[in-house]
């Protein structure tokens, strides 16, 4: 039996070239404002911890990226993500952009949920190996 599982993966340095042609594709589109490109975004502010944390979720179809990178690696794959994350703290603020591709389709709520879901998942396991191993 085979099961429907979705995925969410994150591309950094793990395939250097798919991030790099993913990265350059929303820096083009952001350029143009997403002028006639199928785009969902999802915004949300966040208050807590002494800091303000402002995430902005874009998907767009993979059909909006013409030539993917090895696209046939990738099975089921439907939408590209762009993470910005603007953090402010009480002394400085910090910017970082994080890109993601995924199966789910191209609504940018239910990915953001799904992405902040796994961050408190992984945060979690850190504060319990920080606080049992005092690392």
């Amino acid at each position: 039996m085979q099961s429907k599982a979705d995925y969410i993966l994150s591309l950094k340095d793990n395939h250097p070239t798919l991030h790099q042609q993913v990265r350059n594709w929303f820096e083009a589109a952001q350029s143009i404002r997403f002028k006639d490109i199928d785009i969902s975004i999802s915004q949300r502010i966040e208050k807590g911890h002494y800091r303000i944390e402002k995430r902005t979720v874009s998907t767009v179809p993979v059909s909006q990226i013409p030539g993917l990178y090895q696209l046939d690696l990738w099975g089921g794959l439907k939408t590209i993500v762009m993470v910005v994350r603007s953090i402010q703290h009480w002394n400085k603020t910090t910017h970082e952009v994080q890109f993601y591709i995924t199966s789910l389709i191209n609504d940018a709520n239910k990915i953001a949920s799904a992405i902040r879901q796994h961050w408190g998942i992984e945060n979690s396991v850190h504060w319990t190996l920080d606080v049992t191993f005092h690392s």
